[in-house]
């Protein structure tokens, strides 16, 4: 197996039951207790990962003390070379009740990362989680939190783990990802499409499919062009004949009072459509002037 093979293998995304998920931050709103939570891999599944592709004898950890925490060297048999990375955890983050237990953990999953191993996860965003109150730290049936109130007084509550998104999943489908991107509407969805359909092929190292992402945007963004382009072609043809429309209108009024309404209500028309159009609105403007002053020398030339 050559280098590029065990880098996939290893950074393949892990089963759902493999990830757990842990709270970022926790409050109290008008609706009630809250937490924000992020996914990570246990340890458990990083070692097993480990035995599986590179087997009991490819592998090794490098474990260090020091006075504010742990730092793990992670060393991989590679084909003919050895590779360390190291990272670290300290004793004073979110270890629980367990800190020299949790910060070894944390240190060699962190370590772990740098070869790729559930870097994934990092792409996840926080999800918001709204949580059950508890009367009664035993009827939990979930992830079970204490919440300080504003008083001080810890409320009791549960939430549910949310779902991982299909992307992030072994055998995510690539169909719908491509679809957002032939679909995409507009410049801003179509960046968005992209953006999601590059993440996924990257979590699941299918290079074939980044490249066939951005054939398709590329192709996509063609069309929004030439689509953008027609659009605009016309708009301006009914902005032309709204303008010739409004003249002619203001060339056949009667008097110079209703000549003057008609022309503060297509002033304030034309600078609507030229800021809609990015059209320098003082050409049009001087061309209105131009219509209303020749108006005005002919209806008083005939008195």
């Amino acid at each position: 197996m050559n280098i590029q093979e065990i880098q996939k293998q290893l950074s393949d995304p892990f089963e759902e039951h493999e990830i757990e998920w842990m709270v970022q931050r926790c409050g109290i709103n008008h609706t009630g207790p809250w937490v924000q939570v992020v996914p990570y891999v246990t340890n458990r599944a990083v070692q097993q990962r480990l035995d599986d592709v590179l087997g009991l004898n490819g592998w090794e950890n490098l474990p260090r003390d020091t006075p504010h925490g742990q730092i793990c060297g992670l060393k991989l048999k590679l084909g003919d070379q050895t590779i360390t990375k190291w990272d670290g955890a300290d004793y004073q983050g979110n270890h629980g009740y367990e800190p020299l237990k949790s910060a070894l953990s944390g240190s060699m999953k962190r370590a772990a990362v740098q070869f790729g191993i559930a870097r994934y996860l990092y792409s996840i965003e926080p999800v918001f989680m709204q949580c059950q109150p508890l009367s009664d730290g035993k009827e939990c049936t979930a992830n079970y939190i204490e919440i300080k109130s504003s008083t001080g007084v810890p409320v009791s509550a549960q939430w549910e783990a949310p779902a991982l998104p299909a992307w992030a999943l072994p055998r995510a489908k690539f169909d719908s990802y491509l679809d957002a991107i032939k679909s995409a509407e507009t410049l801003t969805a179509l960046k968005a499409a992209l953006i999601e359909a590059v993440k996924v092929a990257d979590v699941h190292n299918r290079s074939d499919i980044k490249e066939q992402a951005q054939a398709l945007r590329d192709s996509r963004l063609f069309e929004l062009e030439e689509l953008s382009e027609q659009k605009r072609k016309e708009s301006l043809a009914r902005f032309n004949k709204w303008l010739n429309s409004t003249i002619q209108e203001l060339e056949e009024t009667e008097n110079e009072s209703i000549l003057e309404r008609k022309f503060k209500a297509a002033m304030n028309e034309l600078r609507g459509q030229c800021l809609a159009l990015t059209l320098n609105k003082v050409e049009y403007e001087n061309r209105l002037n131009q219509v209303k002053h020749q108006r005005i020398s002919q209806l008083q030339g005939a008195h």
